[in-house]
């Protein structure tokens, strides 16, 4: 998964680390972050949807930082 690529719901991919995405769609809340299983871009799940990109941008990092943390303990 890369920036710029499609997802099956329609949103488009901004940014994928460590098995979360930040992706743009277009609803009243355009910005997301969800996690995904690395394989299937159908596997969105547990989505966090903001109207400010500065707002999505945070959660992005933080989510990815738990992941790389629970990643790293094993």
């Amino acid at each position: 998964m890369k920036s710029g690529d499609w997802l099956p719901n329609g949103a488009q991919v901004l940014l994928e680390r460590s098995g979360v995405i930040l992706a743009v769609n277009d609803s009243i809340e355009p910005y997301i972050t969800w996690q995904w299983d690395g394989k299937d871009p159908a596997s969105t799940v547990w989505g966090h949807y903001f109207k400010s990109i500065a707002r999505a941008a945070l959660d992005f990092e933080s989510r990815a930082a738990i992941q790389e943390k629970r990643r790293a303990q094993g």
